[in-house]
């Protein structure tokens, strides 16, 4: 078995220098949608938008996560958009090969997630157009993908890396007692697990990883968007999201055993982690001293430990690398102490 990261750090750059950015609106018109627009998403989704009445009142913290959640839902759209239109359209690298589905069975499921999303974020902009907060705008995307594999890899991971925030989204909920909203973000987690077995099982894995998805901060999510698709600057409202942005922190290590073993990272020169912190299934926080570092350019690599064997699940794994070794309690205290991160991969 082998832990695989998200993209390298050459895919990466190559796909921000050389694709053109994706932009909205889409053909049909969304995020703005007629009437008749709108009932051909549900149809195609699979249901209506909820009809429950939302609380009267949202604190701040819940108008900040359905911020959050109308930012992740854009891109989301934007992704299988783009992905939809590239098996269409026979772009060299995503012909769909015949097994396990064929062309049009899996253009189905990928126009029904699509159609899923633009509810989602629909959901979350029609809550802060309630509470009279500005909706959030799409931004320009440039995925790293340049096939269908790395497409469905890359929607596996992060809808792996949506799932893990979104328990920190209902955690928030639950301490400021907005239980009708914990009704709302739970029906959207659970239709982005489904989704999510299917990507890992075109993938070759087996739907579900391990007993329990890895759970994470959702500042976390903020910034693993950016860092991977966003096109600086093209945010129009991005900064009414109160959140912060971490510094980029890149896997080198391209394979990886499922065993102990070290790893190899890299983010930009300036500040010195001492520890990296790994987010792993249900466990607290791992954490590990950074070994040793040296300089390339204006950047800095730095060497750390993975102790698979020391309680890690198989699934997601998020590192970040912290100014301190805690101990940490939860994603929440891992955040405050963050400087880069975070990272991505999977072990399956």
């Amino acid at each position: 078995m082998f832990l695989a990261p998200l993209l390298s750090i050459t895919g990466l750059l190559s796909a921000v220098a050389s694709a053109a950015p994706f932009t909205y609106p889409l053909s049909n018109g969304f995020p703005k949608l007629s009437s008749a627009r709108l009932n051909e998403i549900q149809f195609v989704s699979g249901g209506p938008l909820p009809n429950g009445p939302l609380p009267a009142h949202a604190s701040g913290d819940a108008i900040l996560d359905l911020q959050l959640l109308a930012f992740n839902e854009l891109h989301e759209v934007a992704f299988f958009t783009q992905l939809i239109e590239n098996i269409t359209n026979l772009v060299p690298g995503f012909e769909v090969p015949v097994t396990p589905l064929g062309a049009q069975p899996l253009l189905n499921i990928l126009e029904a997630s699509q159609a899923q999303e633009e509810m989602h974020a629909l959901e979350a902009n029609n809550a802060l157009a309630k509470y009279r907060v500005a909706e959030i705008q799409p931004c320009k995307y440039i995925f790293p993908v340049s096939n269908l594999r790395e497409a469905m890899k890359y929607a596996q991971q992060f809808t792996s890396l949506i799932l893990a925030a979104l328990q920190d989204v209902e955690d928030n909920l639950g301490q400021n007692g907005e239980a009708e909203l914990i009704r709302i973000v739970a029906a959207i987690l659970g239709q982005e697990g489904e989704q999510n077995g299917f990507y890992r099982y075109f993938l070759g894995h087996i739907p579900a990883a391990a007993g329990s998805v890895t759970g994470t901060a959702a500042s976390f999510l903020f910034s693993a968007l950016q860092h991977l698709a966003v096109v600086p600057g093209s945010c129009p409202n991005i900064n009414s999201i109160k959140l912060p942005i971490y510094g980029r922190l890149t896997l080198l290590t391209p394979f990886v055993p499922a065993d102990n073993c070290r790893l190899t990272f890299l983010h930009s020169s300036g500040q010195s982690p001492s520890h990296m912190t790994y987010l792993t299934g249900g466990a607290l926080p791992i954490v590990v001293p950074v070994l040793n570092s040296h300089i390339v350019g204006n950047q800095t690599r730095i060497h750390v430990d993975f102790p698979f064997l020391g309680g890690f699940s198989k699934g997601l794994v998020i590192a970040m690398a912290t100014r301190t070794g805690g101990p940490f309690a939860s994603p929440g205290d891992v955040a405050s102490e963050t400087i880069f991160g975070p990272a991505l991969f999977d072990v399956n």
